[in-house]
């Protein structure tokens, strides 16, 4: 990212992602067919080297979700000799196996040296930057609470200025 900040950039690229498997789907040229594959590839492998978790993790929970879809409504969408439901069952059942291991060893040096799941290795309790996130939504979710600010702080909130009193006000 040019910006300094690589998450824009993922978000770029989830962008990208998407907007390529429509241009795939939509278009019958074989040049664009093959061009958005590439730029998918791309994409793919740029959300990766950014090493963004969320939006690593997010394009992991988008897949799980289409493979799900493709499971319940792809019973009569095939390619040549393949079912997309049968294809679908079986990525599943293989990410899943792969989510298993990977949890149980997720400590391993292995997955330091994989750029994108280093990251996502490292989220748990014990993650500086996961204990802060915890202690903010829990911060956030006192602030709105209705019972102890009333409903105008609920639906409306603090204001993008205010953070900082709300802050104050519910940090332990």
């Amino acid at each position: 990212s040019l910006v300094g900040n690589s998450a824009f950039l993922a978000g770029y690229l989830i962008f990208s992602v998407f907007y390529s498997i429509a241009v795939y789907s939509s278009d019958s040229s074989k040049f664009y067919r093959y061009f958005s594959i590439g730029v998918l590839a791309l994409s793919i492998l740029g959300i990766f080297i950014t090493a963004n978790r969320g939006s690593i993790i997010g394009l992991f929970v988008a897949f799980i979700f289409l493979l799900i879809y493709l499971i319940i409504k792809g019973k009569n969408l095939s390619y040549k000799q393949f079912n997309a439901r049968y294809i679908s069952i079986i990525l599943l059942c293989l990410i899943f196996v792969f989510s298993i291991v990977f949890i149980s060893t997720r400590k391993s040096s292995v997955w330091q040296n994989v750029p994108g799941l280093n990251k996502v290795a490292i989220i748990g309790s014990e993650d500086a930057t996961t204990q802060t996130r915890l202690l903010m939504s829990k911060l956030s979710l006192q602030a709105v609470d209705p019972t102890q600010n009333g409903i105008k702080k609920f639906l409306i909130g603090w204001g993008p200025e205010n953070f900082s009193i709300a802050y104050g006000k519910y940090f332990e």
